[in-house]
């Protein structure tokens, strides 16, 4: 944009600085300190409006757009025809779309308070719509039983016991809106022990919307949030979005793509298009893909684009603050309240 101001009175200041000036050569010998004062203070006024109402200002600016109409018709036309791209990894679920229905008994309590107590077998359990892997050991495989509703979702965690039966032991409580959470199992290290993957909806609201990608791993008796990564983000017209490849091995890693995409139309179009790639190292002290030490050398020693230095800063603030989250609780009988990560974003 331009913005012209008129300036008024842009002579007055220079009249009055030399105004000062006379009057300090021809008054200072009969009254020197008292005129000295007057003088320097006469002029400081004069440089102050000097910068100020003799120069115009922002306030007092009359704003014209800085392209005349059919230059603005002809950029704006143009910038209508991008479209984001809606790119950036998912996950596939692994629950059958048909939900576990609970018994009528049970059909008017809260759907955290609906899921069975237990399954004889594991093979039932996986006829009533649950899915079982190796995510605690090596030696049975852990159940997981997923129900949504109420504008959430729930995610059940049955064990073996030593009669063979598969026992609740842990409720998952995510964080989403809309009922939407998909699950699926990913190795980390690469050794057959599995992690858990949600994808659920974060923030939201009028031309708003969020996805988040939160992994759980087993360790010293309760599950750990180890990654927990917004990978799609849509505020108006600014689109952020990410795409991710989890590297096997002793110490595994996360390669990450991001891309940030911003057009606007209007008086003051605006284009801008950003990619950066970055990697996430296991932490085995902290049980984590992230590293406190890092994120605080990034957020001390940012020099980003400029438009990208509150995303990527919140980026790694986040970070720190999953670092801090505690293990999520260890029973059912412990089970407060939902670990409810986004609100510590």
């Amino acid at each position: 944009m331009v913005e012209r101001a008129s300036r008024p009175f842009g002579f007055v200041p220079v009249f009055v600085g030399l105004a000062a000036e006379i009057w300090y050569m021809l008054l200072a010998p009969a009254h020197k300190e008292e005129v000295r004062l007057k003088s320097k203070f006469v002029r400081v006024t004069a440089i102050i409006w000097l910068l100020g109402v003799g120069t115009g200002s922002a306030d007092n600016a009359k704003w014209e757009p800085a392209y005349d109409e059919s230059q603005l018709e002809f950029i704006n036309k143009s910038l209508d025809t991008w479209k984001p791209s809606e790119k950036h990894t998912t996950v596939r679920d692994i629950f059958p779309q048909k939900q576990y229905q609970p018994p009528s008994d049970k059909l008017t309590l809260w759907p955290s308070e609906a899921s069975p107590d237990s399954f004889p077998s594991q093979q039932q359990a996986i006829r009533e719509g649950c899915r079982c892997d190796f995510i605690k050991n090596l030696e049975h495989k852990t159940c997981l039983l997923k129900t949504t509703g109420c504008q959430g979702a729930w995610l059940f965690v049955y064990d073996r016991d030593n009669s063979g039966k598969y026992v609740r032991n842990q409720i998952i409580s995510v964080p989403t809106w809309y009922d939407l959470a998909d699950v699926d199992f990913v190795d980390v290290f690469g050794d057959g022990q599995k992690f858990l993957r949600i994808e659920y909806v974060g923030d939201h609201g009028t031309a708003c919307y969020e996805k988040i990608h939160w992994i759980l791993g087993w360790h010293e008796g309760a599950f750990h949030t180890v990654f927990w990564e917004p990978v799609y983000y849509q505020l108006g017209e600014t689109h952020y979005r990410t795409e991710y490849d989890i590297q096997k091995g002793m110490r595994p890693r996360i390669v990450l793509k991001h891309h940030y995409d911003t057009v606007l139309t209007g008086a003051e179009p605006y284009d801008n298009h950003s990619e950066w790639t970055e990697w996430l190292f296991w932490n085995a002290t902290a049980f984590s893909l992230y590293d406190a030490k890092i994120a605080d050398t990034n957020i001390q020693n940012g020099k980003w684009t400029q438009g990208l230095d509150g995303l990527r800063m919140n980026i790694e603030r986040g970070r720190e603050e999953v670092l801090k989250l505690p293990p999520l609780p260890s029973t059912v009988t412990n089970w407060q309240a939902p670990v409810d990560i986004h609100a510590q974003w």
